[in-house]
């Protein structure tokens, strides 16, 4: 067998190939040397054997040709880069600048549900259950009662068997000029969240708690006291966002939303009744008196809410409901998903004191 020929990078560079005849019989000279035939293309094993003696100077000059090139690139995109970056930024700022006039036009003034720089209709005396721990001995607790009947049974299981006493808030009596005497201890009982805000201070505010049901139990009350559908509209998520008057859009459910996840604990009115009448309890610091058993004469006549979960029913009543209470049905999944999450992030008020003596 004929060695093949040893071509160094040096002795190709030097040949002079300028005619495509040249070409042609310089790469038959080389297929013929390695055992190639020419015309059919066939390899031999022999070029395998060719390319593994090839100087490492000339395998190495495929890598550097690569490095060369991705340095040119990478200092082509970094003199480029500037000049993109300019535009960019010059894009931002009339971005902004047209967004900034859209603010002051006359149709966001006529429509200011069109504003996002309007503020929310957030409460500002109301402590976040989650963060502003452990509970002090002057917030004032509140029971928000929108259930009635229901929420009455509570109150009185808690006055009846914790040191903790409720009493009823009327707006209209403003008969609570003085709060100096309430706290964790001695609290208030009512529907009406944006008096109560007006009235607390930012040196003693106010910590929610309520119990939740299907609101669907509300307006069957309603229709069973002959009242027409119109009474119950959204009350639950008008009551948390501060607007009883306008039209509700997704805005006012998340701001409903929001009231809920940082103001409230949660408590639900289902199968879930007496583990939520017990976290409330252990929250608040209240210390139990009497019989160990005494909420459970309360628990009991608090009727059952067999509409756990929202209900696909198709008769006339429940229409009506849907139809005007479209919101209310939402804010009320939220507070079942908000009570599930709240196992982890409302804790008793003995564990509140541990966990702040450890960060100190």
């Amino acid at each position: 067998m004929r060695k093949p020929i040893q071509y160094t990078k040096q002795s190709l560079s030097e040949r002079s190939i300028n005619s495509r005849e040249s070409r042609q019989t310089y790469r038959h000279q080389i297929h013929s040397s390695l055992g190639l035939d020419f015309d059919s293309g066939v390899r031999s094993t022999n070029i395998i054997e060719y390319e593994k003696e090839r100087p490492l100077s000339f395998r190495l000059s495929s890598l550097r040709k690569f490095m060369l090139t991705a340095f040119l690139s990478i200092i082509v995109v970094y003199l480029i880069n500037p000049i993109i970056l300019s535009d960019l930024s010059s894009s931002i700022k009339e971005n902004l600048k047209e967004t900034s006039n859209f603010d002051n036009d006359e149709e966001t003034q006529k429509y200011p549900q069109l504003n996002h720089k309007e503020k929310s209709s957030r409460f500002k005396n109301f402590r976040d259950v989650v963060t502003d721990v452990p509970v002090d001995r002057d917030d004032v607790v509140i029971f928000w009662a929108h259930h009635g009947s229901d929420c009455k049974e509570l109150k009185d299981a808690y006055s009846a068997c914790y040191d903790v006493k409720f009493n009823v808030f009327d707006a209209t009596e403003r008969a609570f000029s003085d709060i100096s005497s309430y706290g964790r201890n001695t609290g208030f009982y009512s529907t009406d969240l944006k008096e109560l805000d007006e009235l607390l201070t930012n040196d003693q505010q106010g910590r929610i708690f309520a119990f939740f049901r299907h609101p669907f139990y509300t307006f069957l009350e309603q229709i069973n006291a002959e009242q027409t559908y119109q009474n119950s509209n959204n009350i639950i998520t008008r009551t948390l966002c501060g607007d009883y008057d306008s039209e509700l859009t997704f805005r006012e459910i998340g701001d409903a939303k929001r009231v809920m996840r940082e103001n409230f604990v949660v408590g639900l009115l289902d199968e879930n009744l007496e583990e939520s009448f017990h976290r409330i309890a252990d929250y608040y610091g209240w210390r139990r008196k009497g019989d160990p058993e005494c909420e459970n004469k309360f628990l009991s006549a608090v009727k059952p809410d067999y509409f756990g979960e929202m209900m696909h029913d198709n008769s006339e009543q429940w229409e009506g409901f849907r139809r005007l209470n479209s919101f209310d049905l939402q804010v009320y999944e939220y507070a079942r998903s908000l009570y599930r999450s709240q196992i982890h992030t409302i804790k008793s008020l003995e564990k509140q004191l541990l966990l702040k003596d450890l960060k100190a």
